[in-house]
């Protein structure tokens, strides 16, 4: 028997019950090993990052075909842009925020780049090393810059390390950013003392989720990791080491399915 995927509702936002048809909601979709986070409320749904291994298409389209659809990614790497392609033909009326940073392959590039850009500036607080690399700005930026141009001195920035940052309505998608970004980004990020829910880094690999993020994030209820621990070791042992020392409970797609925070 085909095991069907459980959806876990969270009312953690709403003061009163709503009606579930008109109640902005979180998605973070069953896709295996990958990254996939849908915010639908009123007209759109927007998608931040597109990658796993299975994707859960009948179920987008009910949730997000009707609606204005607009897609951020992270970063190249495939387990978070794998189905861009095919979102163009699920979602025709679906427009893009901007480009990761980094240099991918052409073919990469080329699949992001036949989404339309949205052309308006998103509703969401947005963090992207590329930002800092130029310098310029105010002198906490430039402290940034200098620190990310040292680092590129040194060693080429991995694909994981251009991970955009994301902070919008108590939701913190940090893409695959790994500690040593975490520890640049934090002094940057606006508004991460009001964080609820964590997306994992890297899929609760141990490269991310440091101890000074979580110090950063007093009122962070939960983490949830898009990961297949069976498979990939994610969340990895350490990671839940540190989020239990801080009291944080962990939801993994892999156990509960689609997870839907009301």
């Amino acid at each position: 028997m085909a095991a069907r995927a459980c959806v876990f509702l969270i009312v953690l936002f709403l003061p009163k019950v709503v009606e579930m048809e008109v109640a902005p909601r979180w998605i973070f979709w069953n896709v295996g090993q990958g990254l996939w986070v849908t915010r639908v409320e009123g007209g759109w749904c927007r998608h931040f990052d597109m990658g796993g291994e299975r994707a859960p298409w009948a179920e987008v389209m009910r949730e997000c075909r009707a609606r204005r659809n607009s897609v951020l990614i992270s970063h190249w790497d495939t387990d978070h842009i794998g189905f861009v392609g095919r979102a163009r033909y699920f979602l025709p009326n679906l427009c893009r925020e901007g480009l990761p940073g980094g240099e991918p392959k052409a073919r990469k590039r080329a699949m992001v780049e036949r989404v339309s850009a949205c052309g308006q500036e998103p509703p969401f607080v947005v963090w992207r090393p590329e930002d800092y690399e130029g310098g310029g700005g105010s002198d906490r930026a430039g402290s940034t810059t200098l620190y990310v141009q040292s680092l590129n001195s040194r060693v080429r920035l991995a694909s994981n390390d251009h991970s955009t940052v994301v902070n919008w309505r108590s939701l913190l998608l940090p893409g695959d950013s790994s500690k040593k970004m975490e520890k640049i980004w934090i002094r940057q990020m606006q508004g991460l003392r009001e964080v609820k829910v964590l997306a994992l880094g890297h899929h609760g690999s141990r490269t991310s989720t440091s101890k000074e993020l979580l110090k950063e994030l007093p009122k962070l209820r939960m983490a949830i990791a898009s990961a297949r621990k069976r498979r990939y070791g994610h969340p990895h042992r350490d990671t839940m080491e540190v989020l239990e020392k801080f009291k944080v409970p962990v939801l993994s797609t892999e156990n509960w399915g689609t997870i839907v925070i009301w």
